[in-house]
């Protein structure tokens, strides 16, 4: 994903498309992903259709001492 964004690519983490794939082997064989391998996530990568604002993340988080 880092590399997508040096690319200048969009890309998404998409977990839920990885557990719909272990359910079908004949899709996993139909992608070409070797046998004894099992989909954890799925990265889309490709050009954004709009742009998107970046966010402040700056406040995201905060260390606090006691």
């Amino acid at each position: 994903m880092v590399e997508a964004t040096r690319l200048g690519l969009g890309s998404v983490y998409v977990m839920s498309a990885a557990m719909a794939l272990q359910k079908d082997p004949d899709l996993i064989a139909d992608l070409g992903i070797d046998d004894g391998y099992t989909p954890q996530v799925v990265v889309p990568v490709g050009h954004a259709t709009e742009e998107i604002a970046a966010n402040d993340r700056s406040d995201r988080y905060k260390v606090m001492r006691r």
